[in-house]
C-alpha cells in the first residue's frame, strides 16, 4: 500500500536508511517534516518530503532514504522557503505499513 507524507503526524521518530534514530516529528509543512534533534544531532531539520522513503504507522516512524552520517551535508537544517505558506503537504507517494 502506498500514501502520502501527510499520514505522519506529530510525535512520530524519524530513521535514517539504516534504522539509526534522526529525532521526533515537531511539525509537518507542504514539502517538509521538521525532526527535532535527537542525542547526536546538533540541529534540527526540515527533512523533504521527497526524501521519506517508507511510513509504518504501527510503530509510529518513518525512514529517510539517507544515512545520519551524511545528514549534516545536505543543509536541511535550513528552513525551506515555503515553509511560512504551509497549505497543503506536498504529495510525495511513499510504501506505507498501517
Amino acid at each position: 500500500m502506498e500514501t502520502t507524507v501527510n499520514k505522519i503526524q506529530v510525535g512520530w521518530i524519524a530513521y535514517d536508511e539504516a534504522g539509526e534514530e534522526l529525532g521526533q516529528v515537531a511539525d509537518i509543512g507542504r514539502t517538509y517534516v521538521l525532526v527535532r534533534k535527537g542525542l547526536v544531532l546538533a540541529t534540527d531539520l526540515y527533512i523533504p518530503a521527497s526524501r521519506v522513503d517508507s511510513i509504518d504507522a504501527s510503530d509510529a516512524a518513518f525512514t529517510v532514504a539517507v544515512l545520519k552520517e551524511d545528514v549534516e551535508t545536505l543543509r536541511w537544517e535550513d528552513p525551506p522557503p515555503d515553509s511560512a505558506g504551509r497549505s497543503t503537504t506536498e504529495r510525495v507517494k511513499v510504501p506505507y505499513r498501517p
